[in-house]
């Protein structure tokens, strides 16, 4: 699908079905990069953790919306996916104690093609994760 109609299409087309199966949550979807900002090394890259921010939300955050933002400025760019779940505990996972495969898969994802990721969560807040790349050095 990725080859056929490109990363930006594949997305909406994820983030509906996943909207389809879930017809009371609310979802943001903020697409501010071209196509043709994406290098096609980090395309599938993009989606797997997409899918596996996704398959998180639905399995284990509680969460009733979900914001997904990619964007392109300065040379960076920025995937971030944002819910009003369940908070989670990064200091466990730091410490090894909740091996959550999902987000060390997005972990690898992202450091494997050369990109910084974070992680934000709190109690009563959001979690949100975030993945950068410095197209700049590409």
């Amino acid at each position: 699908m990725l080859d056929d109609i490109g990363l930006l299409a594949t997305l909406q087309w994820h983030w509906q079905k996943f909207q389809d199966r879930r017809p009371k949550f609310r979802l943001s979807m903020k697409l501010a990069a071209a196509e043709t900002d994406i290098p096609p090394k980090l395309k599938l890259v993009i989606y797997r953790i997409v899918q596996e921010a996704s398959v998180n939300i639905e399995r284990h955050s509680g969460a009733t919306r979900v914001e997904f933002k990619l964007t392109c400025e300065d040379q960076t760019l920025k995937l971030e996916i944002c819910d009003n779940g369940n908070d989670f505990d990064i200091e466990a996972f730091q410490a090894g104690l909740d091996r959550n495969p999902g987000l060390i898969s997005m972990i690898e994802y992202t450091e494997l093609s050369d990109g910084q990721f974070s992680l934000r969560s709190s109690p009563k807040e959001e979690t949100c994760i975030e993945s950068t790349w410095d197209l700049g050095n590409r």
